[in-house]
């Protein structure tokens, strides 16, 4: 008899588990468990259903009691690996996957899961023969194919990525990962408008944020999308992201505008990348007696850089493996004054923790080109260059705090490569080039670039980036070429992903740089500048499209701004033929931007709190006139 009230019981609980309902499931499971604690399929499936609901410390208990009783099933290893995976103990994860194969080596989902494990580390080539062997298992396995394919991506092998996507939705043609992860694959070889076609079916299927935030992040790159569309898109998001039962924290930090402020930072981008790279200026040289800087890094894969700049600030905080909700706790516990968001639409971003008010103050900044579209957010730091007063203010969520000296401090690597003399006096012919990730180069640029080639005969053009590794997207951008007219002969395409010194070295063989539109380059035009070689940019009229705008402002040579093509071509056809101006560049650019604000840490630090100071003094004065008992 008993037996039978188990089984109904395990048959109760896997149907409340099938119709979504977890809490009671989990309620019927644990009451199981108290009153049967030697039945090791309940422990499994409470194990399993505590998974579902997040509550990690929990699944990993349930699975150790259940390999008590049953250690030779494979499932609840698996479960266990689980947990603590999403605990962040990834050696133990790494080790109870390996056992449980060692109990079944074939078994589809552990190699999967293990592969994904492998995956979070950056460890490639093992999650990829993982992946590998699970569809060899299970070739019906849409999970696998899919996890191939991010693996694929993340090697830059996009058509490859492509087609494992492909595979896996004519297993499950209703599969949003799938779908998002081919509108990546798309994305990077340069197919953008193809890719925001497929975007929108994944977010038919849910509307998942992650793929909204993908989703958005492709529409910069649209040069024939207007700022009102964009920016209505942005705003969806903000309603769709703030549900209506969404938790909004009360806020007991003190209203004294002028104690010592808690800054927070909050980027899955504190490694070596272009964010760190701009951000090591104010880590470095923040005002101590009136601020702590805290910084929570969301990176699963840290890195020489993630060490560095920890030891810069006055609490670092690994916060990867911490849902939103508790991020925000944590948030409120360290007493943040102002949450400053570094990631806005990239990867693994916390803008669903923003929309719970997680601080008084919330600031977006630097690690995205537009508006957030959280009405949670309070200001947007950027400058007078790249967002004119009048002009983008529509287009945001946030208010725009423009910062006098220009929003970006650049930090030039301490062991740059050296200037060589003007290539085009040793060679007489004149290198055009662009080191910026293709994805900016759209059909637009290319024919633009065609016609300047056109208009300075004999010159040639550099395009590096490490995704035209793939003859697929070599071959494509050769043929663009080719329908305009420019011998392919004129075309240099590298994607030799060399160390960083040697990477710069190569602008050795560069006169005039070539910034991308809609959306311009931001490291890689502070780059060309510090080895000498002047960069033309073209004006948009977004933020992305002004960053350019910004930096050669910045440094003095507002002249190589264009307000069109014709004029971004007139601009560098009459810049090739000045070989007496590019030499003088050439000698003279890299301590013209020394001595700029752009290269100035003591003016934008002083920009920045100054900013940091007057949204607190207003946070104070609004807390001070709101009714007792509210923030």
């Amino acid at each position: 008899m008993k037996d039978d009230i188990t089984d109904t019981s395990l048959a109760q609980c896997q149907q409340l588990l099938k119709a979504g309902e977890l809490e009671p499931a989990q309620q019927l499971l644990t009451d199981l468990c108290a009153n049967e604690p030697a039945n090791w399929q309940a422990w499994n499936l409470l194990a399993a259903t505590a998974g579902m609901l997040g509550d990690y410390h929990k699944a990993m208990h349930c699975s150790k009691q259940a390999i008590q009783l049953q250690p030779s099933t494979i499932g609840i290893h698996i479960n266990l690996a689980n947990a603590l995976r999403f605990l962040g103990r990834v050696r133990e994860a790494e080790e109870i996957y390996r056992k449980a194969l060692q109990l079944q080596s074939d078994n589809a989902q552990a190699l999967n899961n293990l592969g994904t494990l492998l995956l979070e580390q950056e460890r490639f080539n093992e999650a990829g023969h993982c992946f590998t062997a699970a569809i060899e298992s299970a070739p019906d396995y849409a999970e696998a194919s899919n996890n191939l394919a991010i693996m694929l991506s993340k090697s830059d092998r996009f058509h490859e990525a492509e087609l494992a996507c492909r595979r896996a939705l004519k297993i499950n043609p209703a599969f949003p990962d799938a779908l998002a992860n081919l509108a990546e694959a798309l994305h990077k070889q340069g197919l953008t408008h193809e890719a925001i076609r497929v975007y929108k079916q994944a977010l038919a299927l849910g509307g998942r944020l992650d793929i909204y935030d993908n989703y958005l992040f492709c529409l910069n790159y649209i040069q024939d999308l207007g700022a009102d569309e964009i920016a209505a898109r942005h705003f969806e998001y903000g309603q769709y992201c703030t549900p209506n039962d969404a938790i909004v924290y009360p806020h007991l930090n003190s209203p004294d505008p002028a104690r010592r402020l808690k800054i927070a930072y909050v980027s899955a981008d504190l490694i070596t990348h272009p964010v760190a790279s701009f951000m090591e200026a104010l880590l470095k040289s923040y005002t101590r007696s009136t601020t702590t800087t805290i910084c929570y890094s969301d990176t699963k894969a840290p890195d020489q850089t993630t060490a560095h700049l920890s030891t810069m600030v006055d609490l670092w905080r690994d916060t990867s493996y911490l849902d939103n909700v508790a991020f925000a706790d944590q948030v409120r516990a360290d007493q943040v004054d102002i949450l400053v968001d570094l990631a806005g639409h990239t990867g693994a971003n916390r803008l669903p923790a923003f929309t719970m008010r997680a601080a008084p103050v919330q600031v977006s900044y630097l690690g995205y080109p537009n508006t957030t579209g959280l009405r949670q957010m309070d200001y947007r730091i950027t400058d007078a260059a790249a967002d004119p007063p009048g002009t983008t203010e529509p287009y945001h969520s946030e208010e725009l705090v423009r910062l006098q000296g220009g929003f970006l401090c650049y930090t030039p690597d301490t062991d740059m490569a050296e200037i060589s003399p003007l290539p085009c006096a040793q060679t007489d012919t004149v290198t055009f080039a662009s080191f910026n990730n293709i994805t900016k180069v759209n059909k637009h640029v290319l024919d633009t670039w065609s016609r300047l080639l056109e208009e300075t005969p004999g010159s040639r053009l550099i395009i590096k980036y490490r995704f035209l590794a793939e003859e697929r997207t070599r071959t494509r951008f050769r043929e663009l070429f080719t329908k305009n007219g420019i011998d392919t002969d004129r075309i240099e395409l590298l994607s030799e992903q060399l160390p960083r010194k040697q990477h710069l070295a190569v602008y050795n063989r560069v006169d005039i740089a070539l910034d991308p539109f809609p959306y311009n380059g931001t490291t890689t035009s502070c780059e060309a500048l510090w080895m000498g070689v002047p960069v033309v940019t073209l004006a948009g009229t977004m933020h992305a499209g002004r960053v350019g705008v910004s930096l050669l402002t910045r440094v003095g040579l507002q002249d190589l701004i264009a307000n069109d093509t014709a004029e971004y071509i007139r601009i560098a056809a009459a810049l090739a033929a000045d070989r007496e101006r590019l030499a003088r560049l050439r000698t003279e650019l890299r301590p013209q931007m020394a001595a700029s604000p752009l290269c100035d840490p003591a003016r934008f630090v002083r920009d920045i709190e100054t900013a940091y100071r007057r949204m607190w003094t207003h946070w104070c004065r609004q807390h001070a006139a709101s009714k007792p008992g509210k923030a």
